[in-house]
């Protein structure tokens, strides 16, 4: 199961201003907004820095996060976080509620293990995606899912498909979005190596 982390969030009014958002974010708060069980939504923000050190832990958004909001605990999952692209700092982060009887969806990490057969023959490893979105029970999301890649040889590529899930966590993602590829060298950095070792076997 994923980690549980617990935030104080403090309710923002229905209606605010951009001059009041923006003295949130100039106080040291980040927005946020909770989707509810119910149907309705509640506009929130958080304190940043505790934010930002939470989210800077890739498994983050794949926790189950409670949110004291006026003394009542919700259990919510991140839903989607919006990164500023010039300071990189958070901007917004949307979570939504969760029952424990219904299934969700986050994304999780994945973790890729050992060393490709390629790479040691010389191949480069090109990783190209880090998470995937799964479906699950609140209880049931893993902190991240592994892959062993150390199997794998020049020219071969693992999918999302070929993950291997626990019991009861159905994958979201396109199963043939690629996660890892092992690349043949390139010709002239191969024919290179292979001069300078041909020089030290005759020196």
């Amino acid at each position: 199961m994923a980690e549980e982390t617990t935030f104080v969030a403090y309710l923002r009014p229905q209606g605010q201003r951009k001059g009041e958002r923006n003295a949130i974010r100039q106080q040291g708060g980040v927005l946020a907004g909770l989707s509810k069980k119910d149907a309705t939504g509640a506009g929130l923000w958080l304190d940043e820095t505790l934010a930002e050190k939470w989210l800077s832990d890739p498994k983050a958004r794949s926790s189950i996060v409670t949110l004291q909001v006026e003394g009542q605990a919700i259990p919510a999952v991140v839903k989607e976080v919006q990164i500023d692209p010039v300071t990189r700092k958070v901007r917004y982060i949307d979570f939504e509620e969760v029952a424990f009887d219904r299934p969700v969806e986050v994304e999780v990490p994945v973790a890729a293990t050992g060393r490709p057969r390629g790479e040691v023959a010389g191949g480069t490893l090109q990783v190209q995606t880090r998470a995937v979105r799964v479906r699950a029970l609140p209880q049931n999301i893993p902190a991240e899912l592994t892959i062993d890649i150390s199997p794998m040889e020049i020219g071969d590529t693992l999918h999302s498909g070929d993950i291997p899930l626990p019991t009861a966590v159905e994958l979201v993602s396109d199963p043939g979005e690629v996660l890892v590829t092992i690349l043949a060298p390139r010709r002239g950095a191969a024919e290179g190596e292979a001069e300078a070792e041909e020089a030290e076997q005759q020196a």
